[in-house]
């Protein structure tokens, strides 16, 4: 039984989205994960498929087109466009 995370990063946090990917898969297997994103390179996720795939994991590259978060379709300028990001999960 696949199990699905869904996560929102960018480029500046590729490090810390793979520390979390890495944490989850030390106990467990079979889980899609679906990145959100606008800026992280394909060559990330096919490495990380290379090395995951055996376990039956994988990484699923979603992009968010950054226009879609630009500030006028946010309402409240407490709100960065990446936070407003969130609503898409």
């Amino acid at each position: 039984m696949n199990r699905t995370i869904a996560m929102l990063a960018n480029y500046g946090y590729v490090r810390q989205l793979e520390t979390t990917i890495k944490s989850i898969l030390m106990h467990n297997v079979n889980i899609n994960f679906y990145v959100f994103n606008s800026d992280i390179p394909q060559d990330w996720f096919e490495l990380i498929n290379q090395n995951i795939s055996y376990i039956g994991s994988r990484i699923i590259d979603k992009k968010i087109n950054p226009s879609s978060l630009s500030q006028e379709h946010v309402s409240q300028e407490h709100i960065t466009p990446i936070a407003y990001a969130r609503f898409f999960i």
